[in-house]
């Protein structure tokens, strides 16, 4: 803990120094190989918006490998909001919102909201960081990487400057960088076409080469390419994960790590079938259908040539995941076995001895209602059967008794199911409750245990469970209430403790050591290790942090992880 501390006060000395220099004339300005990026400063808050690090993916490279930026770009001036990489067109049934209040169903609302400034010209990153900062200050580096189901997302979502303060104000200041990558059929397109050429899974190249940007970049802003921790919610928290397994467990770049620490929000392991598999070839030649491709020699170059409308409104034909079929996601990470960037499906790798992992320390959660809002869209599968028909469906490779028996497991009473202790409320239509708790299950919360389990004993890992929230009708403590807590700073109590715990992981990979430094750190619970036989994990409640068990469920849970090997989609 002494060689940590003395970390920590080499850090602050750094940036007090900054500080002490006063205010710079003129906006903040850095230089790096490419050019010179000039942001803007609010608040205490350096921003540094939508600074590219590949060439455009548009034209003869829409739908191939990310490229490096090979050319200067002068001096830019970073400070409008970034271009968002094109999203799968939300189509939600109107039906699903008519059963919440007007209230509530204005705010899931939003999820429907497309980017206001879209374009495949979208591989850019934002850097933000404490104003004034000294050059030398190698700050620990926290890079967010945003989630939406691989089908939507963007960093005009996000903006971590209330973190940045929240960091400097614990004496513990980081700077966030988060990147645009593309999603939907630009981003994970399968089929046998794709693999053929070697261009499969580009939204998580996008990715990795965003982080070799950083770790080439980052020292110019003030930061410390040696402390990188990674961060994701939903899609992104299952990128995170998927950087651990990436070349085979390989997360070094130029000899050195990429990465030193992940953090996964409601999101892990992410079983898929191949990515020519009759499910994702599927969604190739309904694509190539939908654009006039299916009779050209050459599917991919059709598609390459068609202008930008057409390529998105035949994408859009592929439904989505609010639609009536309900978690169909067409778009995901799938394993391409050709090629060593993601050979396996994560499920594979996991249960390898020893596993091929990147050996970095784990923070990760799960919200306690994560299938509320997937379930909202199933209110036509009222019956287990009728969701079983749903859910084979989206999965053919696995047996339909599979299924059957998984799901016999979570009972029809309303008072055992989603949103969690709410006893009879919140039965919106029959079956609710307990639909809402099998997809959070299957999608979400039992990949996380998944992982846990697999790894904990290999790797330094914390779990916790997010279950605040309880009042709020319907959808509980639901899918994304994290990422409301670290935007709105509400409820203050919990948003502190979170904040602290995840700037000690950052700066310490043990989120417990602040609260155990002198000064203004808040006293807080020892959050324990996660061990595979006690299964302790910090409880994030409306009445404070308690200590609790990662057993919740448990018969369902054991029987799924057997079965671990036929659950893909």
């Amino acid at each position: 803990m002494y060689a940590a501390a003395v970390g920590v006060v080499a850090a602050i000395g750094a940036y007090l120094a900054g500080l002490a220099g006063g205010p710079s004339s003129g906006p903040p300005k850095v230089s790096i190989a490419n050019g010179t990026v000039i942001g803007s400063s609010l608040g205490g808050v350096d921003s540094f918006l939508g600074i590219p690090y590949a060439q455009p993916p548009i034209g003869d490279l829409r739908l191939k490998r990310a490229q490096p930026l090979q050319e200067k770009f002068g001096t830019i001036q970073a400070t409008s909001i970034p271009r968002a990489c094109p999203p799968l067109k939300v189509r939600g049934d109107p039906n699903m919102l008519s059963q919440l209040p007007p209230e509530l169903a204005a705010m899931i609302g939003t999820y429907f909201n497309e980017p206001t400034f879209v374009g495949e010209d979208c591989l850019t990153l934002n850097v933000q960081r404490p104003s004034y900062i000294a050059k030398n200050a190698k700050l620990p580096v926290l890079v967010w990487i945003y989630g939406g189901g691989f089908e939507q997302g963007s960093t005009q979502q996000y903006d971590f400057a209330r973190f940045v303060n929240s960091s400097i104000t614990m004496d513990h200041p980081v700077i966030v960088v988060q990147m645009n990558w593309r999603v939907s059929a630009l981003g994970f397109l399968g089929g046998k076409e794709l693999k053929k050429e070697g261009n499969t899974n580009l939204g998580l190249r996008d990715q990795r080469l965003a982080l070799e940007w950083i770790a080439e970049n980052i020292e110019a802003f003030g930061g410390d390419p040696n402390r990188v921790t990674l961060w994701g919610e939903s899609g992104g928290s299952m990128s995170v994960f998927n950087h651990m397994l990436i070349n085979g467990g390989d997360h070094t770049y130029n000899g050195k790590p990429l990465f030193r620490g992940g953090i996964l929000n409601s999101g892990a392991a992410g079983p898929a079938v191949q990515v020519d598999n009759p499910v994702a070839q599927k969604t190739y030649d309904t694509i190539v259908k939908a654009a006039g491709c299916s009779s050209a020699e050459d599917t991919l170059a059709c598609l390459r040539a068609l202008p930008y409308e057409a390529f998105m409104d035949a994408s859009n034909v592929i439904p989505n995941m609010f639609n009536q079929d309900g978690i169909a996601v067409a778009f995901t990470p799938r394993p391409d076995p050709s090629d060593n960037f993601f050979p396996l499906s994560p499920d594979v790798v996991i249960k390898e001895n020893p596993p091929k992992v990147a050996p970095v320390s784990l923070l990760a959660g799960t919200m306690e209602d994560e299938g509320t809002m997937f379930a909202l869209a199933l209110y036509r599968q009222q019956t287990k059967d009728a969701l079983v028909d749903i859910i084979h469906s989206i999965a053919p490779d696995c047996p339909r008794s599979v299924f059957e028996k998984l799901f016999s497991f979570y009972p029809d009473d309303p008072k055992h199911g989603s949103p969690f202790g709410t006893g009879e409320a919140n039965e919106i239509y029959p079956g609710y409750k307990r639909n809402a708790a099998i997809t959070g299950d299957i999608c979400l919360t039992f990949q996380h245990r998944v992982v846990l389990e697999a790894l904990s004993d290999k790797i330094p890992s914390w779990s916790y469970l997010s279950a605040y929230g309880r009042q709020t009708p319907v959808i509980g403590t639901f899918h994304g209430a994290d990422v409301a807590l670290m935007a709105t700073g509400f409820p203050e109590p919990l948003y502190l403790a979170m904040a602290q715990y995840l700037l000690s992981f950052v700066y310490h990979l043990d989120p417990n050591v602040i609260s155990k430094m002198d000064g203004g750190a808040r006293p807080l619970p020892e959050w324990p290790r996660y061990d595979v036989k006690t299964k302790d994990m910090m409880q994030f409640t409306d009445k404070g942090l308690i200590i609790g068990k990662d057993d919740f469920r448990q018969d369902a849970f054991n029987y799924f992880n057997s079965k671990l090997h036929q659950l893909r989609w």
